[in-house]
């Protein structure tokens, strides 16, 4: 969904700005209509940080795949999978706040060819 919002992005004394895009609403479906929509969301943002992203949709679920992690693959990471975790982290609290109701189960792997990334999105 795109919404068009005026905010004050320093308090109200500032000068209001327009802002435009795709933001979550906060809906309490949990549902499959619901898990498509965060699908979409998750997916958006994904792409927009130049990540390899495919979404599917089978058994009641949404599916997002990430094949990579370019965000950190010119970092050197203590530990990978801890720093995945943390990272993920922020993806289950934006489910949450989009619909509590939402289940996000994340499967991550790091081999020789590097990061396979799934989040299975469904209704409770």
């Amino acid at each position: 969904m795109v919404v068009q919002q005026t905010v004050h992005p320093f308090g109200q004394a500032s000068e209001p700005v327009l802002v435009s895009g795709q933001h979550l609403i906060d809906v309490e479906r949990g549902d499959l209509a619901s898990a498509r929509d965060f699908g979409r969301w998750l997916s958006s943002i994904l792409l927009a940080q130049g990540e390899e992203i495919e979404t599917t949709e089978r058994d009641g679920a949404v599916t997002v795949i990430q094949t990579g992690w370019r965000t950190v693959r010119k970092l050197t990471l203590a530990d990978p999978l801890k720093a995945f975790d943390a990272w993920n982290e922020l993806w289950l609290g934006a489910a949450a706040a989009h619909d509590r109701f939402l289940t996000v189960q994340t499967t991550r792997t790091l081999g020789e060819r590097g990061w396979w990334i799934g989040w299975k999105i469904a209704g409770r």
